[in-house]
């Protein structure tokens, strides 16, 4: 449990982090700095890992691509989230569209059955997120806040990020799951970059320089993601993953937090309201799941 929340608080704290630069240079080269800068800061969690799994790293590398490209193509859309809407309601839009997206590939394509309770929390947690997604914000705002944008962002999110965790979560059972963890990161910003580079080369949008210092901060707001990588996979190996992963619902309340604090972002009553009826019901839904 400790270390869920440790973990949960470390995701959150990134991701408020790492929104200042979404909000201020093209989204997609944000995202291929920060897996580019992980693949530095993530290292010392190799040292744990034994010589056989970094080794056997190499069997799985078309998962470990597949889970890369469409985890950047989600963190692309999440970026895009966080600069259309305030931080913590594109962060449950996010994760609550994520936990049904994969609840629904469990039934679509893994063969399992929907039960009664998770339909309940599917359709609870929908019209949560409808309603807070309706609900007005006040004060501070994002510079383009669009709430159609930013929740049809986190819809695509969801989508992408929900095939990514199911792809890697099966190269986790087989690898180490600091392995797996690692190279999935860091593929996602070599993957981000390939793209944003491309899209440049055909005419589009071209990748945003960073200068060292602007470098060195994105190494240290994406930092957190260290921990919350390292306490959520040892949590999982020592408790129950359902008591893990619903906690890890949880990220979208400290979210709020932390953006309040640092963003300056603040919510309504109402929309406090409907964020932690929409928590609930996604921490419900992973538990009717497991």
């Amino acid at each position: 449990f400790t270390l869920s929340i440790l973990a949960t608080f470390s995701y959150a704290l990134q991701s408020t982090l790492m929104t200042s630069f979404y909000r201020r240079m093209d989204r997609l080269s944000a995202v291929s700095y920060r897996g580019i800068s992980l693949g530095i800061s993530m290292l010392p969690l190799l040292l744990f890992v034994p010589n056989a799994d970094l080794i056997r790293a190499q069997d799985f590398i078309f998962h470990i691509l597949a889970a890369s490209v469409l985890a950047a193509l989600g963190n692309w859309a999440a970026a895009n989230a966080y600069n259309h809407l305030p931080v913590g309601i594109a962060g449950a839009l996010s994760m609550s569209f994520a936990s049904i997206m994969v609840a629904l590939i469990g039934f679509l394509l893994l063969g399992e059955i929907l039960g009664r309770s998770q339909l309940i929390f599917i359709g609870l947690t929908l019209t949560g997120v409808i309603l807070l997604g309706q609900a007005r914000s006040t004060g501070p705002l994002p510079k383009d806040y669009n709430v159609l944008k930013g929740a049809t962002n986190s819809l695509i999110f969801g989508i992408f990020l929900s095939g990514a965790y199911s792809t890697i979560g099966i190269v986790s059972r087989e690898l180490h799951p600091f392995v797996a963890g690692y190279f999935w990161e860091f593929t996602i910003g070599l993957v981000a970059a390939s793209v944003a580079i491309g899209r440049g080369l055909l005419g589009g949008v071209k990748p945003s320089g960073v200068s060292p210092k602007d470098f060195g901060l994105i190494l240290l707001y994406s930092s957190p993601t260290v921990v919350g990588t390292g306490c959520y996979a040892y949590a999982m190996t020592i408790g129950p993953i359902a008591i893990a992963t619903a906690i890890i619902s949880t990220m979208m309340v400290f979210s709020t937090l932390l953006a309040y604090v640092i963003h300056k972002e603040r919510l309504t009553s109402r929309q406090w309201v409907l964020l932690f009826f929409v928590c609930a019901m996604v921490i419900g839904l992973k538990f009717s799941t497991n």
